[in-house]
């Protein structure tokens, strides 16, 4: 393949000679002149001889102006034409080259996108259902200076910290595990996992809570009114019920206090011990969880 050859263009700035100091020297004397000059009946005459000398010198002057810009354009008109022509050439090439260029690179892009779904192919295990490659999908796997060795570390530590996630939420033994496993499924996320677990508990407390003080409402109501019954029923406390009279009964000396409910809706919880090997690289990253949980742990 020929070499391009390089662009050499030299050039000669011309002069031009010309009275125009005096030309102009002389225009204002006629100026001055004239500011003092009243034009009569005796100098009328003269006066537009004057002007139309004066306006034939101006025509004059613009037409050689004219002339000598097209004298010394035309070199100049026919080099851009010329160049014109030359730079417009240069495209062809370009566009082609820069063509084949970018087909190029499409097709090494495909190949290292085969590559890449090769390498989480190997390195998924049974763990795709929790990290989709969609979702881990990093673009500049695609460049050619990113090394499949790379890849593959990245996709592992991806992997490596969803196992540990995982792990972590089912070593609490919540009732709200699946919940947790499902955000986590669909965020990745393993805060928003404990979040969603600890916002059901929650909840789940409150409307216990609930229950049970209705319940104890209940209980007590219906203890009342038993101990009423029992009273109205006691020799000397009964009142004859008149139509639109309301009875009541006077509570004696050794009626029975409501029932005390013992039952606790929840046992104190106790701590248990877990083991969770990870890598030391996602160490930080778990202290962060843990702490963030309120949760002790121990480096080992």
């Amino acid at each position: 393949m020929g070499n391009l050859v390089p662009v050499k263009i030299t050039s000669s700035i011309g002069t031009i000679t010309d009275n125009l100091d005096a030309v102009e020297a002389s225009i204002m004397e006629k100026v001055e002149e004239y500011k003092k000059t009243v034009v009569t009946e005796d100098t009328i005459k003269d006066s537009k001889q004057l002007l139309a000398d004066i306006r034939k010198e101006k025509q004059g002057l613009d037409d050689e102006r004219k002339s000598i810009k097209k004298a010394w354009m035309g070199p100049y008109d026919t080099f851009e034409k010329r160049v014109k022509k030359i730079i417009s050439l240069y495209d062809e090439p370009v566009e082609a080259i820069n063509s084949q260029l970018e087909e190029y690179d499409r097709q090494r892009r495909d190949e290292k996108r085969i590559e890449i779904n090769n390498i989480y192919n190997i390195v998924k295990g049974d763990m795709e259902e929790w990290l989709p490659l969609e979702r881990i999908y990093n673009p500049k796997w695609e460049n050619a200076t990113y090394s499949n060795k790379k890849i593959r570390e990245d996709m592992e530590a991806l992997f490596g910290q969803m196992e540990i996630s995982v792990s972590t939420i089912k070593s609490v033994s919540s009732e709200f595990e699946e919940e947790g496993l499902a955000v986590l499924k669909n965020t990745g996320d393993l805060a928003a996992a404990f979040n969603e677990m600890d916002n059901r508990k929650r909840i789940k407390e409150e409307i216990v809570a609930k229950e049970k003080r209705k319940h104890q409402e209940e209980e007590q109501k219906k203890t009342g009114m038993e101990e009423a019954d029992k009273v109205s029923e006691e020799p000397g406390n009964t009142i004859m019920q008149q139509p639109g009279l309301q009875v009541q009964g006077t509570q004696q000396a050794g009626v029975k206090e409501p029932v005390q409910e013992t039952d606790m809706p929840f046992a104190p919880e106790k701590e248990i011990v877990i083991r969770v090997h990870i890598r030391e690289s996602s160490l930080g990253w778990f202290k962060k969880l843990m702490e963030e949980k309120f949760i002790r742990y121990e480096v080992i």
